[in-house]
């Protein structure tokens, strides 16, 4: 039950990745454009850290019921 609440709530965060990245413009994502904001980098970060201390943190997996993901759930989640 832990590891399917920490798949979903990581694929939560990896599609509004995809989400704010796509939305941003109506051409390619792979331009110059695509670096031009550096905040959302800083969020994209920040976003990063946060699932991956929800996930491995002993102390946060016993108060989020959430448990820590294998590669193989790191790689259904991309």
């Amino acid at each position: 039950h832990e590891i399917a609440v920490t798949v979903t709530l990581a694929s939560i965060i990896v599609c509004q990745f995809v989400n704010i990245f796509s939305i941003r413009t109506s051409q390619t994502i792979f331009t110059n454009y695509f670096f031009s904001n550096k905040y959302l980098f800083v969020g994209v970060g920040s976003s990063v850290m946060f699932v991956l201390m929800v996930s491995y943190v002993p102390l946060l997996n016993e108060y989020l019921h959430t448990g820590p993901l294998s590669v193989s759930d790191w790689i259904y989640i991309v």
